[in-house]
């Protein structure tokens, strides 16, 4: 926006943001949903017999374990999809609002003008 000296993006400006900042923001936390994906189905308390019995201890104990077994690899999977899916949710995001703030802004500066009081001589 500085080289153009513009306000706004352009649409493909938003859609190449919104992917960009959903692809990034999936491949970051894909570690941590994995995570809360794994220890999400536990079962809690007293179990019935061991192979029922709750395999991680926390968040922590769940990371080394995961980094033992599976190495970082463990970590992220899942990471292709997850990124895929949050680039494409962003995409309309980020368009949509652009789309309705340029909108917005146009109708505000049209109404502005033609509410403008011009300056009277004193």
């Amino acid at each position: 926006m500085r080289k153009t000296r513009k306000t706004h993006l352009e649409p493909i400006q938003s859609v190449c943001s919104g992917a960009l900042a959903g692809a990034i923001s999936a491949s970051i936390t894909t570690p941590l949903d994995v995570v809360k994906t794994r220890l999400m189905p536990q079962l809690h308390g007293e179990a019935v017999n061991k192979a029922a019995a709750a395999m991680y201890s926390g968040v922590t104990a769940t990371v080394k374990q995961i980094l033992k077994e599976e190495g970082w690899v463990g970590l992220s999977r899942g990471m292709g999809p997850r990124v895929v899916h949050s680039a494409c949710f962003s995409v309309l995001g980020y368009f949509a609002f652009e789309t309705a703030r340029l909108a917005v802004m146009q109708e505000y500066r049209k109404r502005k003008k033609l509410y403008e009081v011009p300056n009277s001589p004193t």
